[in-house]
């Protein structure tokens, strides 16, 4: 008798079961939605109500905490900017194919679980590490305005939109990101950039770098190609009336545009081979030493001296 008015009493209790949601202006998003059936804030709303939302779009809501957001345990498209948020936990939205949080003050972002994942908007926050190795059916990533120092996109494989620009980063692996077609990477450290394996490229921004070379030759399909403000003074192309015509054309959007800085040229070879070797040439090797000022010959730490006095450092494994 027991057992049979508990499973009468089971549906009602799934029914009465309550999510958490202590934030004022979340739960208000969601009376505003008709999500939370109780127009009065009382800091819940039915889980099974929530558990079957795919979609939610709570921008520009003054949301600080966003706890609760774990029983939506249906939603595909989380759209969360421009709020007070320092922190997201979407681990349990394991269904997620999109989401975008810009704009608030997130440091970290863990999407390891969101295996689903094909669109991540997470600009303007302060972001130091972002690892997306777990989401290789990301297609569009957006992470530019951030503190990031390193980012592998190594197993993002169906990727073609990257922009990871006004960052930290000193270098980017694009080798097999064969599909990329839009990569923006402005204002970082970068002093080398090889996009040889990337022949889909149709954007391409790598403006206010610490670029030295750069060879576009196997990116014919370039529309849009911005490389100003690096040390630059030749970029080979793949065809010199091609791209000069591109960057006498920037006030057509409809054309393309090509941004060089103007004492830097374009050639089909820049002999990059050759200005290294003569480099070498002009400023010969002095010695090499440890930390103690000895020979530098099998230790870990090193540093070259060459004629013209500059000193490099680094690790000898």
């Amino acid at each position: 008798m027991r057992k049979f008015i508990y499973l009468l009493l089971l549906p009602l209790l799934s029914v009465g079961q309550q999510t958490y949601i202590p934030d004022n202006n979340f739960e208000q998003a969601l009376i505003d939605f008709n999500i939370d059936p109780n127009p009065e804030l009382d800091d819940s709303v039915p889980t099974s109500i929530i558990n079957s939302i795919a979609y939610i779009d709570i921008s520009n809501r003054e949301i600080n905490d966003l706890t609760g957001i774990e029983d939506f345990t249906y939603l595909a498209s989380l759209i969360c900017n421009n709020n007070n948020l320092f922190e997201i936990d979407v681990s349990n939205n394991t269904m997620l194919t999109e989401l975008t949080c810009s704009f608030n003050y997130l440091t970290d972002l863990d999407v390891s679980n969101n295996l689903e994942l094909v669109r991540l908007a997470c600009s303007d926050n302060v972001i130091t590490t972002l690892d997306i190795s777990n989401n290789t059916n990301l297609e569009y990533i957006d992470c530019h305005a951030n503190n990031l120092s390193q980012i592998d996109v190594s197993n993002n494989l169906e990727l073609q939109l990257l922009n990871c620009s006004f960052n930290n980063l000193i270098e980017i692996d694009l080798s097999n990101n064969s599909i990329l077609e839009n990569f923006s990477i402005e204002a970082n450290s970068l002093s080398e950039l090889n996009t040889s394996n990337n022949a889909l490229l149709s954007y391409l921004d790598c403006s206010f770098n610490d670029l030295t070379q750069l060879s576009l030759i196997n990116n014919s399909n370039l529309n849009f190609m911005f490389c100003n403000d690096n040390n630059l003074s030749c970029i080979e192309v793949w065809n010199l009336n091609e791209v000069n015509y591109l960057e006498m054309n920037c006030d057509n959007p409809n054309v393309g545009c090509f941004r060089k800085d103007e004492l830097c040229s374009w050639s089909l070879d820049c002999n990059y081979e050759s200005s290294i070797y003569e480099s070498l040439i002009n400023n010969p090797l002095v010695g090499s030493f440890n930390l103690l000022g000895k020979d530098a010959t099998n230790t870990d730490f090193i540093f070259e001296v060459y004629e013209d006095g500059s000193v490099k450092k680094y690790f000898h494994f």
